[in-house]
């Protein structure tokens, strides 16, 4: 909920509409985006996207790994109580630990994809 507000608050169509940007600024963005009123009447390549080898394989790679991600996340609980024997404090711990490692590793991501 905050994140939209702040959206609303800080985000705007254009640079003419943005109230908080200096002439300096809003002149160095309209200059090196060009005039993006043209742009706004292209259409979508929508049949060129959904026929894309590339987009599909993207597609059904990032469902099958939210498929096991969430296979692992709901069942693994159970599975430590029930196969191994843990206590349910313990399962709850253990099993947090995806979720936390996973924050990581996606803050870890994000910071190196600016640097690749």
């Amino acid at each position: 909920f905050l994140w939209v507000l702040s959206w609303f608050y800080l985000v705007y169509d254009s640079p003419e509409q943005h109230p908080r940007i200096s002439l300096e600024e809003r002149d160095y963005i309209l200059h090196s985006i060009g005039d993006y009123r043209q742009r706004s009447n292209l259409k979508t390549p929508w049949r060129s996207i959904l026929t894309s080898g590339p987009v599909w394989g993207i597609m059904l790679g990032h469902t099958a790994s939210l498929w096991g991600n969430y296979t692992i996340h709901q069942q693994l609980p159970t599975y430590m109580s029930n196969v191994l024997g843990f206590n349910l404090q313990l399962t709850g711990i253990l099993s947090s630990l995806c979720f936390v490692l996973q924050w990581l590793v996606c803050i870890f991501a994000s910071w190196l994809t600016d640097w690749v």
